[in-house]
């Protein structure tokens, strides 16, 4: 193996050097774009104040899950998650684990992804995609939201 293939096998075998350059100066100011969101800024700025901060921020959020969410049905709905992480969200871990063996919504699958905290990728039935980070929801709340808001 060349050097130069070396040096880029072992660098992309660290997460931290394979980020987009948008997600390093983000990570470097403190935030973290995957979940962060744009109503955080806001509430940011009503506190600190400091429009600098304000606009870093800004650069990094993602945007809400709109607030039609209520009347939505969805035909599809990815969970999101980093497997070691699934320590620190127990509920989250029971939620897949039972999912597993029950298989009660057919439109629901998990896929793991490195460094992710658990979100939902919800796929709406005109194709449209949303983001909705799931961290502090208990294997109740999931349940719930899936079988009221999931299309069977």
């Amino acid at each position: 193996m060349s050097p130069i293939k070396l040096f880029i096998f072992f660098f992309c075998s660290v997460p931290f050097f394979c980020f987009s350059e948008e997600t390093l100066d983000c990570l470097g100011l403190g935030f973290v774009t995957e979940s962060l969101y744009c109503s955080t800024c806001r509430n940011l700025k009503e506190f600190v104040k400091d429009e600098q901060i304000f606009s870093h921020c800004k650069k990094c959020c993602t945007e809400d899950v709109s607030s039609d969410l209520e009347q939505k049905k969805f035909v599809k709905v990815v969970l999101i998650v980093d497997s070691w992480a699934l320590i620190a969200f127990p509920h989250v871990k029971e939620f897949v684990e039972k999912e597993q063996k029950l298989r009660r919504f057919p439109a629901f699958s998990t896929r793991y992804v490195s460094h992710s905290d658990p979100k939902l990728i919800l796929t709406d039935t005109e194709g449209q995609v949303q983001h909705l980070s799931i961290s502090g929801w208990k294997t109740e709340n999931l349940e719930e939201f899936l079988s009221t808001k999931l299309e069977r």
